[in-house]
């Protein structure tokens, strides 16, 4: 199958936005090297970097001919992934945050599903611990555009996040990430989506995902955590227009996002009491589908919506022993 791929021959632009990741860009470069495709251009975009991450990027950059690097004034990510887009010259594009690694068949498994499918986007699952992956060539199916959508926002699967995904480049003619918000990936992925007939999803985790100190996911709450819910506000009234079961998908996937927000202020002690009375009265109204036996989020969610809904005062006395432990 890879001698087929490679016969047709796409050139796959791998954007790297590197910042102060000294520790782990090695790693990371190594597994993007290290891919069973070759055909690659790998863009490495130096977002201001204080540490030695240019330097070791530019020693990689000089042993290897398909790496570009390229520095700019600090900008975030989105600002790095957007200069990545305008830069690439490939057919296809993928994002690789610097202190990630990927499966070395990473490429080669997701173009190959968009190349058998004919499809402008393929994914795979994640994860964080790279000791448990059995990577298997038979774990693919092709997904109709609104059951991906809907799969978006779910527990579990391949999520909200760019990094994980392979994506015709020509999708990209109108779409950008939004620069200064946190969690930006949320509203060009469900753009992004939109534009495509089907989806690729090869359900194996080929891509590690790192959960650091400093990294947006374990950042203490700020009002850019807002962005968050301004980004999911955009998609589920969007989604309005969706078929029932996926609209019932979606919501609940919001609802799970909203628990996590609110969990997070509340642990911060911050002034989140219009959120808590809004996302009360969201469980009340979709009880239904958060009992539901099988749905797409975890039963340990579903525990956490019941107890800070209805049982607030216990959820309370949780939360001050979890927040006196860190």
């Amino acid at each position: 199958m890879l001698e087929d791929i490679e016969m047709r021959n796409p050139l796959v632009s791998l954007i790297v936005p590197v910042y102060n990741v000294e520790p782990y860009i090695k790693e990371c470069l190594e597994s993007i090297l290290g891919q069973t495709y070759r055909n690659l251009e790998i863009i490495l975009i130096n977002d201001g970097s204080t540490d030695d991450s240019f330097s070791i990027c530019k020693k990689y950059a000089e042993s290897d001919e398909r790496i570009r690097l390229i520095s700019k004034e600090n900008g975030g990510l989105a600002s790095a992934r957007n200069r990545g887009i305008r830069e690439a010259k490939g057919d296809y594009i993928g994002f690789i945050d610097s202190d990630d690694r990927i499966h070395n068949k990473f490429v080669e498994a997701l173009i190959k599903e968009i190349l058998i499918y004919d499809c402008g986007i393929a994914v795979s699952d994640y994860s964080n611990n790279i000791k448990k992956i059995n990577y298997s060539e038979n774990k693919s199916i092709l997904l109709e555009r609104s059951d991906a959508i809907s799969r978006l926002l779910d527990d579990r699967g391949y999520k909200c996040f760019a990094c994980n995904k392979l994506f015709k480049k020509s999708l990209f003619s109108d779409i950008n990430f939004p620069e200064g918000e946190l969690f930006e990936d949320i509203i060009p992925l469900y753009k992004l989506f939109k534009k495509v007939q089907n989806i690729a999803y090869v359900k194996c985790p080929l891509y590690y995902y790192r959960t650091r100190k400093g990294s947006i996911s374990r950042a203490k709450f700020t009002k850019g955590n807002y962005h968050l819910i301004k980004s999911i506000d955009y998609l589920i009234k969007d989604a309005l227009k969706c078929p029932d079961n996926d609209r019932e998908r979606l919501m609940l996937g919001y609802i799970s996002y909203f628990m996590g927000f609110v969990r997070r202020g509340m642990l911060a002690e911050a002034d989140i009491d219009k959120e808590i009375v809004r996302l009360r009265l969201l469980v009340k109204k979709y009880k239904r589908i958060v009992l539901k036996r099988r749905s797409n989020i975890t039963d340990l969610k579903k525990i956490e919506l019941i107890l800070f809904t209805y049982f607030p005062f216990l959820y309370s006395l949780i939360l001050r022993v979890v927040r006196k432990r860190k």
